[in-house]
């Protein structure tokens, strides 16, 4: 169902249909947090909220082809993320020996 409704929102949006993008990013950055929580290859992401909506953005402009979107979002956020630094703040002051 996931696939149907992101489907069909995202080529409404694509018409110019502000509501159904707005709605369409809002449903996906919930299974996105999942992501970057359980996969180590979106893990990088933590941290870059405005990056990751201007991304969302692109993908649902420039989503052309007949497979789901979740799984095209997924692979665009998979390649892209390889090329972000890693926002986990680190103390100097870490006891090397532990």
């Amino acid at each position: 169902m996931q696939d149907i409704i992101s489907v069909a929102l995202v080529r409404i949006a694509q018409k110019g249909n502000i509501i159904a993008k707005e709605e369409i990013i809002k449903l996906v950055r919930f299974t996105i947090d999942e992501w970057i929580k359980s996969r180590p290859t979106l893990s990088s992401w933590e941290g870059y909220e405005s990056l990751l909506e201007n991304r969302i953005e692109g993908c649902i402009r420039c989503y052309r082809y007949s497979g789901t979107f979740i799984g095209y979002l997924f692979k665009t956020l998979e390649y892209a993320g390889k090329g972000l630094r890693s926002m986990i703040e680190y103390s100097d002051d870490v006891d090397e020996r532990c």
